[in-house]
């Protein structure tokens, strides 16, 4: 068991990985030097392993994190209180390592659902979609009531549940604008969803974003199915108690019509994995993301492809990203999007850095940069053979960049627009979060957290810190990824979490 680790020979800081930190005067030996701790250092907290003078930078994964904003001695903290955001970065260029996992049995097949075109399913998913706020109320009422009514149609023909995708928009929008396009593509990407087998679109009757605004999107969404598609307004049925028998009554004939669902070997080309993290720590690029990543090497080895989204949470690591790209048109797109993030917070009167939120600052990050480099490494080490706007369709097998918000809820949302059909999402301090309609598989980045939040976390990623075999453990998480796209049931799933996760980016004005 490690105390402290440092990760590059280019660093000059290391991160307590103890558990119970350490304490001022603990014995510090490195290949370099021997020196004392000056300070006690709080798990996943970084020190100083020579003397760094103000100005200069601070390394970490080989990479400039921060710089020093006055002298830092030796054996002690480094954080908020004496670093700063640098002036500039650097970045390595990116070479693609290929790691051998011949000493394994590694899983080229899960349990899914074929669909007439494109994907397989991990789910059998009925949607309720609100086209507008105004009808969440009798959304929601139709898909727990038909929950419990039809409850044992449904698990004789494999069909899981009957959710309702409720939001807060779908009116004052400009029609064809940014926020109404964005709408509309991701309502139409989650109708569309390879774990989706039928939908019934409820209007209020008088909105902007109508069940035709919805379905003209379609022909971007071939890829996936063809579900069976109902719709009403309530305006048309006369009101919200008739509207709620109205829709029952069309979720057990959209069940009734539904065909027997069977699940069948699937090849793991046919696995979209969307990666998101939230709550994160230091330990999150220690254990949890890199362990991620390789698994998701594993996955694109396989042909299947794998979703990095939250833009701002890539500051800092731009150089890096831009030079896996496979394409120099996706390189461009990629450079466009950053310089809309950077235009977009100077608009708005933030600085990207300020995306720290207190449990990242309180769990050892320092800089949205170092945030950023232990994020991206859920990617795993694979170029991008795709880079998409919000809720776009992913339909190159591979490594895809979209460009989604930090907000977890909103980012994992545009990924599984994108028709990702299962999530894995990484935490360090704790999250919550479930996707309705993607099955979401969390993973703790220590032990103490996996044992504290054992009910929402799926998959201890802090055994990483007590193995020996990183590879081992990937191909271990793998199979656990496996086994979730094959029907067993996720934390979030038995907590029945996902519905109020369901968060379409709010673009452009409200009218």
């Amino acid at each position: 068991m490690h105390n402290f680790l440092i990760l590059s020979p280019d660093d000059n800081c290391s991160v307590v990985v103890n558990q119970s930190g350490l304490k001022s005067g603990t014995k510090i030996n490195t290949t370099k030097e021997n020196f004392k701790l000056l300070e006690d250092i709080a798990p996943g907290h970084k020190f100083a392993i020579q003397s760094i003078r103000k100005g200069e930078y601070i390394y970490k994964y080989g990479h400039v994190i921060g710089q020093a904003k006055s002298y830092i001695a030796q054996g002690t903290h480094i954080h908020i209180h004496n670093t700063e955001m640098p002036n500039e970065t650097t970045a390595k260029d990116f070479e693609s390592k290929q790691i051998s996992y011949n000493e394994f049995e590694v899983p080229t097949h899960f349990k899914g659902f074929k669909r007439n075109e494109g994907r397989a399913g991990t789910r059998n998913i009925i949607t309720i979609v609100c086209s507008v706020n105004c009808s969440a109320t009798v959304a929601k009422a139709v898909a727990n009531q038909a929950n419990i009514l039809f409850s044992k149609q449904m698990s004789a023909k494999n069909i899981d549940k009957v959710v309702a995708l409720t939001h807060s928009q779908g009116c004052a929008q400009a029609i064809g604008g940014l926020g109404h396009s964005t709408l509309n593509a991701t309502l139409a990407g989650h109708i569309f969803h390879p774990n989706v087998i039928a939908s019934l679109v409820i209007g209020l009757g008088c909105e902007g974003t109508t069940f035709k605004s919805i379905i003209d999107r379609k022909s971007e969404m071939q890829f996936y199915g063809t579900p069976q598609i109902k719709n009403f307004s309530i305006q048309d049925i006369g009101g919200t108690k008739k509207s709620i028998e109205y829709g029952i009554n069309i979720i057990e004939e959209l069940i009734e019509s539904s065909p027997q669902y069977t699940r069948e070997d699937i090849p793991l080309s046919d696995l979209c994995l969307g990666l998101n993290c939230g709550g994160s720590d230091a330990f999150s690029g220690l254990t949890a993301n890199p362990l991620l990543g390789m698994a998701s090497d594993l996955i694109v080895s396989q042909g299947g492809t794998v979703g990095l989204a939250e833009i701002p949470e890539c500051h800092g690591a731009e150089e890096h990203l831009l030079s896996r790209c496979s394409k120099p048109e996706d390189k461009l797109k990629l450079e466009n999007i950053f310089k809309w993030w950077i235009q977009n917070s100077k608009n708005n009167s933030v600085e990207l850095n300020n995306n720290l939120a207190p449990g990242n600052i309180s769990g050892g990050i320092t800089t949205i940069i170092e945030k950023s480099l232990g994020a991206v490494l859920k990617a795993g080490n694979t170029p991008i053979t795709q880079v998409t706007e919000y809720s776009e369709p992913i339909k190159k097998n591979g490594f895809t960049l979209m460009n989604t918000p930090g907000f977890d809820p909103v980012s994992v949302t545009g990924l599984v627009a994108g028709g990702s059909n299962l999530v894995a999402f990484t935490t360090g301090r704790g999250s919550t979060f479930g996707s309705a309609v993607a099955p979401t598989i969390k993973i703790s980045t220590t032990t103490q957290l996996y044992k504290r939040m054992t009910d929402d976390i799926d998959y201890n990623a802090g055994k990483v810190l007590e193995s020996d075999s990183m590879k081992e453990l990937a191909v271990e998480l793998l199979n656990e990824i496996v086994a979730i796209a094959s029907g067993k049931e996720t934390k979030s799933e038995s907590l029945n979490l996902g519905q109020e996760e369901f968060v379409p980016w709010s673009r452009g004005e409200t009218l």
